[in-house]
């Protein structure tokens, strides 16, 4: 659902679902992780499996991304 609501936000009016989900399933078998950096191009949940941060330095807000949109 995060990785749902994180693109539903960066594409806004734009989002259709069926993108959505063939955009996901193409991505194969890999961890969600992964697919969400690719398509969101968010990479703080990699770098927190990597090991590469201790915490994960944000936590998504869509209101947050919203309004930095406006």
């Amino acid at each position: 659902m995060k990785l749902f609501r994180e693109r539903a936000m960066q594409l806004g009016d734009q989002f259709v679902l069926r993108d959505f989900i063939d955009e996901f399933l193409a991505s194969g078998i890999i961890p969600i992780s992964l697919i969400r950096w690719e398509m969101t191009g968010y990479d703080d949940e990699i770098r927190f499996l990597l090991g590469e941060e201790d915490v994960p330095n944000r936590v998504f807000d869509p209101a947050l991304q919203l309004a930095d949109r406006l």
